[in-house]
């Protein structure tokens, strides 16, 4: 008995060294990219071995007599051979390797979650708290700030845009990173009590990383969180003084962002898009739906177009089965949509649609506490999971990329944690 315990005490922390350590493989990632290009897809390598140990152990705990988590783990494994067997037969051998690396990418987060959610349920493993959090998003915030003042840092873009990604690699991911993580710093920052300097280090390595960064995506959600918060405290306030002062700090920061914005390379990327569409006025954007999806959608309305005429011009078993990542004619890699929902029915067929945004989600609704007491206490959690379920939507990299979908889960555990121990 004492073995178990034991075991399953040193399972919790490798489970909160994995979010620790995420940043560092987000890091062997950029570092294998750039300088390494036969291992660029190492850092998915180390998840996916992550990912085989945490399996491994829910099968100690009898994963396999659960039914639900059969049924899930057996629909994944059919339709990973089924999808496999349709890139052999229409496209090149030589792309089954990357393409298959890519599908993995979109399977993490179920296979993740299915894993997970039973580990939480049958052996109460799950001791991830809102600090462990902080913590993982201050190392993201310190391994883009270091190399920005030091001269070593990567640029977030290839053009004429500004921002810098710190030694990372891909900026979108590391800004839904940030971004879904913003309720959490609120938080912590309203929990904690008399520790004033460390507040204060929190917020400026934070929004430091964040303006450094250049992207659009944590800056609107840093204004999103920043309002919800104005609002809920304002309301608080009226009932209860004592959260006058929370509020106050609100309108305080919601000033100071107001301020700052106009001299963050955000605000400069911003006007530096405006003015590449020659336009006199605003106006001429709203009204024309290209120059709309070039300027806030970045042309992935133009790229959902293209992609949905590869997708109808395919043979019966790609309609079901998805188009994959590669073009079968010039073993080019496609350009992908960027928004999840798409390239996830796009890519890999309507079937795993389905399952990751329909079956997954109402297995998820059906194991959290709908109490109203108990969701308000539960705020930031279901203030993180919308500004994922946003992001997802309109500029993607949160359910299709590993390290982001990491965190979603971790959230959903969150959760389902606080319903196991009622």
């Amino acid at each position: 008995m004492k073995k178990v315990l034991n075991k399953d005490k040193y399972f919790q922390i490798f489970l909160i060294s994995i979010l620790l350590f995420n940043p560092i493989i987000d890091l062997v990632t950029s570092f294998s990219i750039r300088f390494i290009p036969t291992l660029s897809s190492l850092g998915i390598i180390i998840r996916i071995m992550i990912l085989v140990i945490i399996i491994s152990y829910s099968f100690t705990k009898d994963i396999l007599k659960d039914k639900i988590s059969l049924f899930l783990f057996g629909f994944i494994i059919i339709y990973l051979i089924f999808y496999a067997l349709n890139v052999f037969l229409t496209k090149d051998n030589t792309l089954l390797l990357n393409e298959m690396i890519q599908y993995s990418k979109i399977i993490y987060f179920p296979t993740l979650f299915i894993t997970l959610s039973f580990l939480v349920r049958e052996a109460n493993l799950f001791k991830i708290k809102i600090k462990h959090i902080v913590i993982s998003v201050l190392i993201y915030s310190l391994c883009i700030l270091i190399p920005y003042f030091t001269n070593t840092a990567f640029v977030s873009y290839d053009h004429s845009k500004i921002g810098f990604v710190g030694w990372f690699y891909a900026a979108n991911q590391i800004g839904n990173i940030i971004a879904i993580s913003i309720p959490f710093v609120f938080e912590y920052l309203i929990r904690e009590k008399n520790k004033m300097i460390t507040k204060i280090f929190i917020i400026f390595l934070v929004l430091a990383s964040i303006i450094v960064l250049g992207t659009k995506t944590p800056v609107l959600s840093l204004a999103i969180v920043l309002f919800v918060y104005y609002i809920r405290y304002f309301i608080k306030s009226i009932k209860n003084n004592a959260d006058i002062k929370i509020f106050i700090g609100s309108t305080l920061a919601i000033v100071a962002l107001l301020i700052i914005i106009p001299i963050t390379p955000f605000y400069k990327n911003m006007i530096t898009h405006y003015n590449f569409q020659q336009v006199s006025s605003l106006k001429e954007i709203i009204t024309n739906p290209t120059k709309l999806d070039h300027f806030v959608f970045g042309e992935r309305f133009k790229f959902l177009n293209d992609t949905r005429e590869i997708y109808s011009n395919s043979n019966i078993s790609s309609k079901i089965l998805g188009i994959g990542y590669y073009d079968s004619q010039t073993k080019e890699e496609y350009k992908t949509i960027e928004m999840d929902f798409a390239d996830t029915i796009y890519r890999t067929g309507s079937l795993m649609f389905l399952f990751i945004y329909g079956i997954i989600p109402i297995i998820f609704l059906s194991k959290i506490n709908s109490n109203p007491k108990k969701v308000k206490e539960c705020f930031p959690y279901y203030l993180s999971l919308i500004l994922a379920l946003l992001i997802s939507v309109t500029a993607g990299h949160v359910f299709t990329a590993p390290s982001v979908s990491l965190y979603v889960i971790i959230i959903m555990m969150m959760l389902y944690q606080k319903k196991v121990k009622e």
